[in-house]
């Protein structure tokens, strides 16, 4: 700042100089001092100014990298929401898909449940129907299930199962292990006397008891025994019961009366069946009367002076002399 005042100061003086010598005026020289002081404050207002905009444009420098980071760092998190954008894109796809497969599945559901409704409607028809023609529905097991709730042995089921035969469910008179299962009594004999009767039967009467049933002898004495209107649990003996006794060609009535009395043999009848095949039998058992039809045709028809008034329904063999299979078992009750 010295240095201009002297630069100043000579230039003032040579100016002087140069008035006098050159014989400027003092009226020119005045406006040249005025002139001089005018751009000298022009100068100073410009340096000034020169100041402030280079402090400006620092601050705008120190902006400019704020704005380039936050830039940055913006990139950074577009690229960030980027991936994440892509990720639930991808999962909506995956949920369509899922949602796709799920309406699918329900669509399939819908389809079923109407076919099981349709099945149900038209199995309520059935049922309608036969009530209408054979009376009030009692009891009906086709084994299809493969279960055996409504069915009771007194600790022999294991000498009953549920096997398939030709694409249809049936119950066999033998083990899990297809052997039978012997029984032991109380004098050391081991006899197979196997008989499963349904639970629900220990007050039915006046009743019509239709199954299929196959005999498969083992020896010639061999058979299957039907045992009606007896109590079950009290004895393997069955008081008080008759006794359908059937094999590949013959049925008879059979009547127990007490504990120790033998099977009375009433009516009896033979027909002709191949050895093994299936038979079509039914039972009427209404009061004191008894028939029994096979394939259809009526072989039996008793009634009992003194009929016994305990109800229920067995099915029975000894497995050292046959065993048997039996499918569609049907109770009916006439209205």
């Amino acid at each position: 700042m010295g240095r201009e005042w002297l630069l100043a100061s000579l230039m003032l003086l040579l100016m002087t100089m140069l008035v006098v010598g050159c014989g400027i005026s003092q009226e020119k020289y005045d406006a040249l001092l005025a002139e001089r002081d005018t751009l000298e404050k022009k100068k100073t207002d410009l340096q000034a100014t020169v100041s402030e905009l280079e402090l400006d444009l620092n601050e705008l420098e120190k902006e400019k990298e704020t704005f380039e980071d936050n830039l940055s760092e913006a990139q950074t998190e577009i690229g960030s929401l980027k991936g994440d954008l892509s990720d639930a894109e991808t999962q909506i796809e995956t949920l369509e898909d899922s949602l796709s497969d799920v309406e699918s599945n329900l669509s399939d559901a819908e389809t079923l449940l109407g076919d099981v409704r349709d099945e149900l409607a038209l199995t309520k028809g059935r049922l309608f129907r036969m009530e209408e023609v054979f009376g009030e529905l009692l009891f009906f097991d086709d084994f299809e299930d493969g279960a055996m709730e409504r069915w009771d042995s007194h600790g022999t089921m294991d000498s009953w199962s549920v096997v398939q035969e030709a694409g249809n469910n049936i119950l066999q008179s033998l083990g899990q292990d297809g052997k039978p299962a012997p029984l032991i009594t109380s004098t050391g004999t081991v006899e197979t006397p196997v008989d499963v009767f349904i639970v629900d039967a220990n007050d039915w009467t006046d009743y019509t008891l239709e199954f299929k049933i196959r005999v498969v002898q083992l020896r010639h004495e061999g058979a299957a025994s039907v045992n009606l209107k007896f109590l079950p649990g009290i004895s393997i003996m069955h008081p008080q019961s008759y006794n359908l006794i059937i094999t590949p060609n013959q049925i008879s009535l059979h009547r127990r009366y007490d504990y120790m009395s033998l099977p009375a043999k009433l009516p009896q009848s033979a027909f002709e069946s191949w050895y093994g095949d299936w038979m079509d039998i039914k039972v009427e058992v209404y009061g004191a009367n008894i028939k029994a039809y096979v394939n259809g045709v009526l072989h039996i028809d008793y009634t009992d002076p003194e009929p016994v008034e305990i109800a229920s329904i067995s099915f029975g063999t000894d497995l050292e002399y046959a065993y048997i299979y039996l499918d569609d078992v049907l109770v009916t009750r006439a209205k």
